[in-house]
């Protein structure tokens, strides 16, 4: 298993999820968003996502490519003032992967360093990383999808 240490401070939040395409198949979503004001290196043109066996053992290495980048939208109809200079892009990573059942099920991972600068509840966000991770269930011959998200998450609480 190969790590690659990535040095940003940019990464707000993301995960993993999976939908059962039938057939073994399934179609793998990671979505990552980042603030593109305080610190601003590129996405990763392909992310690693690595799937472990219910062993814990790296079955295989998935190379997902770069999807478009978008702005995320927020709304600030509740607030009296709106903080300036902030900015929140979202990007998805979408691929297929072909999964026989298996006893142990699969975990599904991908890991980046390092979170927003401007976070005032972690101490040293910079120095800390983010991983997201779903498990396929054991034996999925049911063809079960994960739970998704419908809507971005709030950019402002006011």
């Amino acid at each position: 298993m190969a790590f690659f240490q990535a040095n940003a401070s940019h990464l707000v939040g993301g995960y993993i999820t999976y939908e059962c395409l039938g057939n073994n198949q399934y179609e793998i979503k990671m979505r990552v968003y980042r603030d593109s004001v305080n610190g601003n290196p590129p996405y990763d043109a392909i992310a690693e996502v690595w799937v472990f066996d219910g062993t814990g053992v790296l079955n295989q290495t998935l190379n997902i490519p770069k999807g478009p980048t978008n702005l995320v939208p927020f709304d600030t109809s509740d607030c009296t003032s709106i903080p300036p200079n902030i900015y929140i892009q979202v990007v998805d990573y979408i691929d297929t992967v072909t999964l026989p059942p298996a006893a142990g099920g699969y975990t599904l991972t991908y890991q980046s360093c390092c979170r927003n600068k401007i976070i005032d509840n972690v101490t040293n966000p910079t120095s800390l990383g983010s991983t997201y991770t779903t498990n396929i269930p054991a034996n999925d011959t049911s063809c079960n999808s994960s739970p998704a998200f419908m809507d971005n998450p709030p950019i402002v609480l006011c």
